[in-house]
């Protein structure tokens, strides 16, 4: 998925690692785009699954972001910006969203 900051284009990609007698895990990149089909990876950062848990997707993917949110930055926008974008992926992002984005400044969906 993609979010853009401060003029910048942001990627946040997943990876579900889920192989039986194996370490199961979630791992989560952040990439900053350069141009087209060139990418600069910023973070990676990973989420275990203890051996008794159930694997799920969705919750390694929110604890695979907040780990890499964490050691990426400490600025609240970025981070608020990127959650936005997880949790508004692969939906239009409403009217009133788009106008608070608009109002804060703190960047847009794409």
């Amino acid at each position: 998925m993609r979010f853009t900051y401060n003029g910048k284009v942001y990627r946040i990609g997943f990876k579900h690692f889920n192989k039986p007698l194996s370490v199961r895990r979630t791992e989560c990149s952040i990439y900053e785009e350069l141009g087209p089909k060139e990418f600069n990876e910023l973070v990676s950062d990973d989420a275990f699954c203890h051996h008794s848990d159930n694997f799920c997707r969705a919750t390694g993917r929110k604890y695979a972001l907040a780990r890499a949110l964490k050691a990426l930055t400490t600025d609240r926008a970025f981070r608020h910006t990127a959650w936005m974008a997880y949790l508004n992926r692969g939906a239009e992002p409403s009217e009133q969203h788009k106008i608070q984005m608009i109002i804060t400044g703190n960047g847009e969906i794409s």
